[in-house]
């Protein structure tokens, strides 16, 4: 049996909330917003976690992501990925400029897979879109996916810096 205590219970599952409600409001093309956001919020419910504990908050949001959001399920493995990477950036003290191209690369090859996947599991023809957009050219559709990498993984990388720790390691 998994003993989870009422403290991390009540962050996960407040954090669950909060991502559901982006999951609902930032849909199509504001969708990179959930890309700042959801790993963000994963992040400060799983900072000082155990690894059981952030495996039930990862699986109950997959579970929720299945019911409810099933489009997003890729795009969401992906974000609890980088919301392990920033605990561990900032578990190990890793540089920013490090930080931040490591997060750029992953954040881009993420962005990449997830519409791949997305295209070919739901039919969403995602990747499609934006080729056209971008008139055919796949140097300019593989350049905005690295912008828009490296927009959403510094801010990231920024904004969890910031994230202070209480006594006794408590948000």
């Amino acid at each position: 049996m998994i003993a989870i205590n009422v403290k991390t219970i009540t962050r996960g599952a407040l954090s669950i909330a909060l991502i559901c409600v982006f999951f609902t409001i930032f849909r199509g093309p504001t969708n990179i917003i959930n890309a700042l956001l959801v790993p963000l919020t994963l992040y400060m419910s799983v900072i000082n976690q155990k690894a059981k504990d952030t495996a039930v908050i990862f699986s109950t949001l997959f579970l929720v992501c299945f019911i409810l959001f099933k489009v997003q399920m890729i795009f969401t493995f992906f974000y609890c990925i980088l919301a392990l990477m920033l605990r561990l950036f900032q578990n190990k003290k890793v540089p920013n400029l490090i930080a931040g191209i490591i997060m750029t690369i992953s954040i881009s090859l993420s962005f990449w897979i997830s519409i791949i996947f997305t295209d070919y599991i739901f039919l969403t023809h995602i990747s499609d879109i934006m080729l056209r957009m971008a008139h055919g050219n796949y140097f300019i559709y593989m350049s905005v996916l690295v912008f828009e990498g490296a927009l959403v993984g510094i801010s990231q990388l920024l904004i969890s810096r910031k994230i202070q720790l209480g006594p006794g390691g408590a948000l």
